[in-house]
């Protein structure tokens, strides 16, 4: 049996990638497959998966644990993660662990997530969706950490770019963050409203303009594929000076991939530029396979409820900085 853990307070997006992994390297390894922490599926209200074998005696009962291959790179202050091929070798029972956000873990390809995540029918307003443009502005936690948030020019140079390949789109923001929105975009109307609908507006868009964020990673490539996705380049450290990806395994096979001048990249700068930072992390020495990479902080519920009220309170008031 192969296993994974979903942990109270991991994003969606985080754990419908372990799932898909996790399902992909059962299914290739002819193994049974099993979610632990299952009631903490953030998208159980509107996404059908399976938990997988349930009959077990000890439903914790594993040997041993599968660390995915990890880098830290100093200069972007970010853990760098790929392909690691290696978890196709992985003995029974054993629980995984990792972001596992590569394409290459879908075999035998990316279309098989459709087999393993269903979308729950839902009742929505109609919409013309061939002339409407999703924006899928990341704010909330983003803001504490500077190097994730897009600037605004990600987002004014986007549209351009998009109404240049479609003319007369209506743009349209769903969000984790309305005062942040609204603040960045204030004359753009903001839709949606809660997880499932936003997950319905980027599943049924043909056109979108995303963040760097893994949430929008399976809406869009649920189903059938949207006409024009626009990325930015590098991922979650968009613009670096040092020109590298982080991570490579964001890299997404069909997007188009926009720079911080507002330029979009043909399909060879973009092969180069992922060829390139490869391989400078070939030869990084610090290179994590052990628990400490993925050891976490744990505050108290009372620390937490503070936090959580000083951040609301600043959002309110300071909505570009803090949320």
């Amino acid at each position: 049996m192969i296993l994974i853990e979903f942990k109270e307070g991991q994003g969606l997006g985080n754990q419908l990638w372990n799932y898909v992994t996790l399902r992909s390297v059962a299914k290739a390894l002819s193994k049974d497959y099993k979610v632990l922490g299952y009631m903490n599926f953030k998208g159980s209200r509107f996404l059908e998966i399976n938990e997988g074998k349930t009959n077990t005696n000890n439903e914790k009962s594993f040997q041993n644990i599968f660390y995915e291959e990890l880098i830290y790179d100093k200069e972007l202050k970010s853990i760098i993660c790929d392909y690691d091929k290696s978890i196709f070798k992985i003995k029974d029972n054993t629980l995984i662990k990792g972001l596992f956000q590569s394409e290459k873990y879908l075999l035998p390809n990316r279309d098989i997530i459709n087999e393993f995540i269903k979308i729950k029918p839902k009742d929505y307003a109609p919409q013309n969706w061939d002339r409407i443009c999703i924006l899928n502005i990341r704010g909330g936690e983003y803001k504490r950490h500077r190097e994730l948030i897009l600037p605004k020019s990600y987002w004014v140079n986007a549209i351009k770019n998009m109404k240049k390949r479609k003319p007369n789109l209506k743009f349209r923001i769903v969000t984790d963050d309305k005062n942040y929105a609204k603040k960045l975009l204030p004359n753009i109307e903001i839709v949606g409203g809660n997880i499932s609908s936003d997950f319905y507006a980027l599943y049924k868009a043909r056109f979108l303009i995303i963040s760097n964020s893994s949430f929008s990673y399976f809406p869009i490539m649920l189903g059938e594929k949207p006409d024009y996705v626009i990325a930015p380049l590098y991922w979650s450290r968009y613009g670096n000076k040092y020109n590298k990806w982080s991570s490579p395994a964001n890299c997404y096979e069909g997007w188009i991939w926009q720079n911080n001048e507002g330029k979009i990249l043909s399909k060879n700068e973009v092969i180069n530029s992922l060829t390139n930072s490869r391989n400078k992390y070939k030869d990084f020495k610090l290179r994590h396979y052990s628990k400490d990479i993925y050891m976490e902080k744990k505050d108290s519920k009372l620390v937490i409820f503070i936090k959580r009220i000083f951040k609301l309170i600043l959002s309110i008031f300071f909505p570009l900085k803090y949320g």
